[in-house]
């Protein structure tokens, strides 16, 4: 199975031309800018258009209307054949891929937690034999490094992870750690398709296969 993972389009997603063909695509997350009505519209237009059989999205925490209104926002984007997935899963073939939104407290925006136990009560829902898992965030010390110095992923992320033992972790949120590194059995991938200054980058997604 090809996966194509992007992430953190910030409204902007009509720039990106020349995306790669897949069974799948992943959005990791921020896919508006504000969070409004409109801009998941919009996205859900574009994405839905998009040539690969399943589209998996997850929101971030910019996309302040799915937290807030999660029944509009999911609407929108179920009408576009988009797959959803808040603290949920799908079956692709014979590959379960897991998503969830959560990450720590960050700038007053949407699915912030302030607390690693509590987060840990959303990663504690990720299955032992999720073989792909999407998150917003990043785990803790992995694509995590802000511009200020701190590492602002989930300690107990990476714990959970670390036990599931998932091929493939995607997430965004931090622009300035996009990358990719496998740590123990997992393919680690930061797929933000902007810069810190919101400029989108050529080429900035990521294919892996399954």
């Amino acid at each position: 199975m090809r996966c194509v993972c992007i992430s953190d389009t910030h409204g902007m997603h009509y720039e990106l031309r020349g995306i790669p063909d897949g069974d799948v695509i992943i959005h990791a997350g921020d896919f508006t800018n504000r969070g409004g009505i409109g801009e998941i519209a919009s996205f859900a237009k574009w994405y839905g258009e998009l040539p690969h059989s399943h589209k998996i999205l997850i929101a971030g925490n910019h996309d302040l209307c799915m937290e807030s209104d999660s029944y509009t926002g999911e609407s929108i984007l179920k009408d576009a054949g988009v797959d959803y997935l808040r603290d949920s899963g799908i079956q692709v073939g014979d590959v379960l891929i897991w998503g969830t939104p959560w990450q720590p407290y960050f700038h007053n925006w949407a699915f912030n937690v302030r607390t690693e136990s509590e987060m840990n009560n959303y990663w504690s829902l990720i299955p032992d034999d999720a073989d792909v898992v999407v998150c917003h965030g990043p785990c803790n010390d992995i694509n995590d490094l802000a511009a200020d110095g701190r590492h602002t992923g989930s300690t107990t992320l990476a714990k959970r992870i670390s036990e599931v033992k998932p091929k493939l972790f995607v997430a965004g949120h931090i622009h300035e750690s996009r990358g990719k590194i496998i740590s123990g059995d997992t393919l680690h991938i930061n797929a933000s398709c902007v810069d810190i200054k919101l400029r989108v980058l050529e080429s900035p997604w990521y294919v892996v296969d399954i």
